[in-house]
């Protein structure tokens, strides 16, 4: 609730406004009336700078600092806060159309804005650029992916608004209209003074180091990097796997991230700048009549509707099980960092990826020890061994990709000369996904059965031991075996 005398102070504000500002209604031409906005940008944002150098603006000002004494303090002063919040909320948009503003409302929204003022909540929305869904919208756990229209864009990003007040922050949003985005909030940040949020939000971490998004948006992206694309690639038709030594293939798709979008909900700061959005990737589809080229947004993956509800029953459960596996991440950390490089070799290109894709391997079920390149093999191989591929060529791929990555990061004699077929990409990216989800299939079904309390979950060298049935005899690991399915571990294959 405001102070009766700040409520004053902004009556009369909002009373001198309608004097300051032309009329919407333009002179009368013939038997009939003229409305629109009259004036440039420019223009309309001079009428409101002068207004805002009226005695009755300072005293707004005067009495907001009163009233919230910590104001002051605000990262660019007091008086540029308010002038944001008219802005930025709509209000001055409204009046110079003509509307009719509900004045308590305005109140109600102005003490909220001050009294969490340092508060930082941020939307972010990150478009997954080359592929398309059936719905509109599919909403997850902690985020949604969907598509926006014109009017959607415009109101979201206050474009309108930002045309006038904040020029440099308008965007050209036809070119968003074509995009499915990740639509997802900051929701880690809580009430903290600007510049020390700044100051902490700068620190670097290893966290940090995973990804080039912001985290809000990476943590969206794990579920989805963790997806199998291949079977929904319009191309997946003319892949083959049965030997990619031999076949060029065309890789892997991913869909890219080309930009983000941020938006600011406080309502006493400026608008962030906004990235550049190149234009979207078209394709030729066709010749018309008029021997024209007819093009198309470029669509790499276009789901159907029973490929979208398997993709979203399996993001679902990649959301669910990551919150799940939280508790335990200080003692098993090697989950969440098997992940991260998973990430990075997502967004990588070229040979890069096979690095990312073994080290994603390594960090899973490896072991800093003598043979741990056979152990890895073999794991995998006792792992992802299926009805359709023998634990024996899980191996001997695994081998052979981390051959060719050792020889490549210790620069073998002719390497550079040798073949590399896009098909060894797409076999390392994977051999690492599966692994990811397979593990954590694995710890969904010991954690349903041990708990993660303190010291009941299985220690890392204790959930690998189980891997290597051949060795392992503790009576700890025959303990964990025997929790685990009669069909293990083809029970946690996708």
């Amino acid at each position: 609730m405001l102070p009766a005398s700040l409520k004053g102070a902004m009556g009369r504000y909002i009373e001198i406004l309608p004097t300051k500002l032309r009329p919407m209604t333009a002179p009368t031409i013939g038997n009939e009336s003229s409305t629109g906005i009259l004036g440039s940008p420019r223009e309309l944002r001079d009428l409101f700078d002068q207004a805002e150098a009226g005695t009755e603006f300072s005293q707004l000002v005067a009495e907001t600092d009163a009233a919230f004494p910590e104001g002051g303090k605000l990262l660019f002063g007091l008086r540029e806060a308010v002038k944001n919040f008219f802005r930025r909320s709509g209000f001055y948009s409204q009046l110079y159309h003509g509307e009719d503003p509900c004045v308590p409302d305005v109140f109600d929204t102005f003490a909220r804005a001050f009294a969490n003022k340092w508060l930082v909540r941020k939307r972010y929305l990150a478009p997954l650029a080359t592929a398309q869904f059936c719905a509109a919208s599919m909403r997850f756990r902690g985020f949604e992916v969907r598509r926006f229209s014109l009017t959607e864009l415009d109101q979201l990003l206050r474009n309108s608004v930002n045309k006038v007040f904040y020029p440099w922050a308008e965007l050209d949003i036809s070119k968003l209209e074509p995009y499915w985005f990740i639509d997802v909030y900051d929701q880690s940040v809580t009430s903290v003074h600007p510049e020390i949020w700044e100051h902490i939000s700068a620190r670097p971490s290893i966290r940090k180091e995973f990804t080039r998004f912001p985290r809000a948006i990476e943590v969206a992206l794990r579920s989805l990097v963790l997806y199998d694309w291949e079977p929904v690639h319009k191309w997946a038709s003319f892949q083959s796997t049965s030997d990619p030594a031999s076949e060029s293939g065309f890789g892997w798709f991913h869909f890219g991230i080309p930009f983000w979008l941020e938006v600011n909900e406080n309502l006493l700061v400026q608008p962030p700048i906004p990235p550049i959005v190149p234009d979207v990737e078209i394709e030729i589809v066709g010749v018309g009549e008029d021997n024209q080229e007819l093009e198309e947004t470029f669509c790499a993956v276009d789901m159907d509707v029973d490929n979208e509800a398997e993709f979203v029953a399996f993001v679902s459960w990649v959301e669910e099980r990551l919150t799940q596996l939280e508790p335990l991440q200080e003692n098993l950390p090697f989950v969440e960092i098997a992940i991260g490089f998973l990430f990075e070799s997502f967004f990588s290109e070229g040979l890069e990826q096979l690095l990312w894709h073994i080290t994603v391997l390594e960090s899973l079920v490896g072991e800093n020890k003598r043979g741990n390149t056979s152990s890895i093999a073999a794991r995998l191989g006792f792992a992802l061994e299926t009805p359709n591929r023998r634990k024996e060529a899980i191996e001997k791929a695994f081998l052979d990709l981390y051959t060719f990555r050792c020889d490549l990061v210790h620069g073998k004699k002719g390497l550079l000369q040798q073949t590399i077929y896009l098909s060894h990409l797409r076999e390392a990216r994977q051999l690492a996904r599966s692994g990811v989800v397979w593990f954590l299939r694995y710890l969904e079904h010991l954690q349903s059965h041990c708990g993660d309390g303190p010291g009941m979950f299985p220690e890392r060298r204790e959930l690998l031991a189980v891997l290597d049935p051949k060795t392992s005899n503790s009576a700890r690991v025959k303990q964990l075996v025997a929790l685990l399915p009669d069909n293990f571990p083809r029970s946690f294959c996708q």
